[in-house]
């Protein structure tokens, strides 16, 4: 007996949110007012959403160099993912972000060393990125290894970042 089995195609991450994930480096105060209202109006959309969110929040903050409210939307993400079995590409791709994210609040609160980590973490299963993930992570650890006195490792990510807009 044969069976007919119909491909599920995986649910993306909200359009908008996306959309505003590639534009926080260049308006992170735009980009987390995005995000703040996305998390006050849909509180019933899906979870990979509203962890989406507050980490574009999170990133946003991190830019602008507010630490208490990046801590806080980081740990609203990571409180989600630990509370959730799915094993989707998305989720995979959310965990790497969440450990980006974190490693550049590390380097605004100085902690080269932790960032590092954290961008290696986050690094490590770059298969679950997207190129602009990716592109943005390469370029703060980039930072990082400058603060750690290592020129080299910096100029290396520099060029595999930009390799996002060839």
């Amino acid at each position: 007996m044969n069976a007919v089995h119909t491909l599920v195609q995986e649910r993306a991450l909200d359009a908008t949110l996306e959309a505003a994930w590639l534009n926080h480096p260049c308006s992170p105060i735009e980009t987390a007012a995005i995000a703040e209202n996305y998390l006050a109006t849909c509180a019933t959309s899906p979870t990979d959403d509203r962890i989406f969110a507050h980490l574009i929040a999170a990133s946003s903050a991190v830019r602008i160099a507010n630490i208490r409210v990046a801590r806080g939307h980081l740990a609203k993400a990571r409180a989600a993912l630990s509370h959730s079995t799915q094993h989707t590409a998305a989720r995979r791709r959310l965990l790497q972000l969440f450990h980006g994210v974190h490693g550049a609040l590390h380097l605004v609160e100085r902690d080269m060393v932790a960032a590092i980590k954290s961008f290696d973490r986050a690094l490590g299963e770059s298969d679950a990125l997207e190129p602009c993930d990716e592109h943005y992570i390469r370029l703060w650890r980039a930072i990082a290894f400058l603060g750690l006195g290592k020129p080299q490792l910096a100029f290396r990510d520099l060029l595999l970042a930009l390799e996002f807009f060839r």
